[in-house]
């Protein structure tokens, strides 16, 4: 391939020359690759480090497709597994973007934590995605609850599909998303919500069709919940998955193994948004919200979590607010109480 010209094009070829290196790493390493399957979304992935594969598919595992089927390929590479480190930022930063490391032309993007020193890769012309870490034993324990959140976010950009940073419940095939900023209580109503027998498609992030009729389907199987909600919400204890976790992570669900018939394997057709906050009322109040007051619930989390894609991601937001109907979700101090005002919702909905 020839080079291509600038400082831009210099960095457009120092990312297609990882994900060749990647390419050779795993023809060599990789065993076969892990088939994963959700909505519209299907991708192949190979790892070098079973540890890492651990870490990448735990919450992947409902989604499980055997073989793997024709999407997107992504290939993990850990550096402490045999893959070597992976080479740091040494490139030229000459837009805004790059101070974050973060690199974005049409069909290609990449970006670098040096924190964990990880890159991150995504070819849409190779269908071809990387993650390329230098430990994954050393990565934070919460990478485990959303594994290839970019790398899937930048996939889903090129499509008619979005992740957002929202949970989903419903029942009978309809839903609703919750959605605000960490701390409103969208988990723990989730979590509530699943002891009521409602489904779900996650609590933190789900992947949305913004277009009429929108519809959501889960990415990732995990429920977060802090000490409070364990407390509010004992049935969970046993479920934790990380119980050693570190004092300042919040405990680990997994429902494909704790709940497997909670998760909504074809997806939720969405009928609301709701905008819950912790009200600390006896009981729990829904009332109308308008689509400014979703757009400020929704839109400033997701782009901060999701960098890259922010003109794409932000247009499809904006189709779904105008799709659906938004509301204040008050939530009282008992997330059962709140469960049970969600499950009227969505069966007067």
């Amino acid at each position: 391939m020839a080079a291509r010209a600038g400082a831009s094009g210099a960095i457009d070829d120092f990312m297609d020359a990882l994900l060749d290196r990647a390419e050779a790493l795993a023809a060599r390493h990789a065993p076969p690759a892990d088939g994963f399957a959700s909505g519209p979304l299907a991708f192949g992935l190979r790892t070098v480090g079973a540890g890492y594969r651990k870490r990448l598919t735990t919450a992947l595992a409902f989604a499980r497709n055997t073989p793997a089927p024709i999407g997107l390929r992504v290939i993990a590479l850990d550096g402490a597994a045999g893959a070597g480190d992976p080479p740091g930022w040494d490139l030229p930063v000459t837009e805004p973007a790059h101070l974050e490391r973060l690199h974005e032309r049409p069909g290609l993007v990449g970006r670098y934590d040096p924190d964990t020193r990880t890159w991150r890769v995504l070819s849409r012309a190779r269908n071809l995605a990387l993650t390329w870490t230098a430990d994954a034993a050393a990565l934070p324990e919460w990478e485990d609850s959303c594994p290839l959140r970019d790398i899937l976010h930048w996939h889903s950009a090129g499509t008619d599909w979005l992740l957002l940073h929202a949970a989903c419940v419903g029942a009978g095939g309809a839903g609703v998303l919750l959605t605000g900023a960490g701390g409103s209580g969208k988990s723990t109503t989730t979590a509530a919500c699943v002891l009521a027998g409602l489904a779900t498609t996650g609590d933190d992030f789900v992947l949305v069709r913004p277009q009429a009729p929108p519809r959501a389907h889960a990415l990732f199987d995990t429920i977060k919940l802090d000490d409070a909600s364990l407390a509010a919400l004992p049935s969970w204890r046993t479920a934790v998955a990380n119980p050693a976790r570190p004092h300042d992570q919040k405990a680990r669900l997994h429902l494909g193994q704790a709940r497997p018939g909670a998760l909504a394997r074809d997806g939720l057709a969405l009928k609301a948004v709701l905008l819950p906050h912790v009200a600390g009322t006896a009981r729990s109040r829904i009332a109308p919200a308008s689509p400014a007051e979703a757009l400020r619930a929704l839109a400033p989390s997701t782009m901060f979590l999701l960098r890259g894609g922010a003109a794409s991601g932000m247009a499809k937001i904006g189709a779904l607010l105008r799709t659906l109907p938004a509301f204040h979700l008050a939530l009282g101090a008992d997330p059962m109480e709140a469960a049970a005002a969600v499950a009227d919702f969505l069966e007067r909905a």
